[in-house]
């Protein structure tokens, strides 16, 4: 199922489209909304843990505090870094941070992350700019771009997150077989789009 294959226009014709799939094509009601509205959600969190698509890009701006600087609490992934618009910043291990020597001018140029916190060395500026991949709101309270683009990434996910609420346990393998090739598919089409700006470099141990 491809992501142009289906359409959700309201996030009610998604939870009635969900509830009919769990209920093997007979809606009997019997599911209280909370608890559909559960099971989305938790189906969200894995959508969210496994893609990355240029629809969750957001611009970003950290202000720097004695060399740190705090990320921000929807941040899934950074994207881009940098000191300047041409100088990109190289995100480094914890270990290896320190290890690093000045750069010519005293630049910033290497940044490590722990939790919320970036590190950078040798000085950070005041502002450093870039951009990240944002965890969009629930869908429940709007649906997104990220969801129209691959609505049934969603909804496979949301079914394997199912099978335990309903105890339906025996359907999960097949829903997360779906699952798998759709989010697979959704990385495979994002990675060719081509992104603005340059991505992160990593630097090994």
């Amino acid at each position: 199922m491809a992501g142009a294959a289906v359409n959700f226009p309201t996030y009610q014709a998604f939870r009635v489209n969900l509830q009919w799939l769990i209920e093997s094509d007979q809606l009997e009601n019997t599911f209280n909304p909370n608890v559909l509205d559960l099971i989305i959600a938790l189906g969200e969190q894995r959508v969210y843990s496994d893609l990355r698509a240029s629809t969750m890009i957001a611009p970003l701006s950290l202000t720097t505090t004695g060399n740190t600087a705090t990320l921000p609490a929807d941040l899934l992934k950074l994207h881009a870094l940098y000191d300047d618009p041409n100088v990109p910043i190289e995100i480094v291990s914890a270990d290896r941070l320190q290890s690093i020597g000045p750069e010519a001018g005293g630049r910033s140029l290497y940044a490590s992350q722990t939790g919320d916190v970036l590190t950078f060395w040798p000085s950070a500026p005041a502002t450093v700019t870039g951009s990240y991949y944002q965890r969009p709101a629930d869908l429940k309270t709007a649906l997104n771009t990220t969801f129209a683009r691959y609505p049934d990434v969603f909804l496979f996910a949301a079914l394997v997150e199912s099978g335990s609420v309903t105890g339906e346990t025996q359907r999960i393998p097949e829903w997360d077989a779906k699952y798998k090739t759709a989010v697979g598919n959704a990385n495979r089409l994002e990675q060719e789009r081509a992104y603005g700006g340059s991505r992160i470099r990593m630097r090994a141990r």
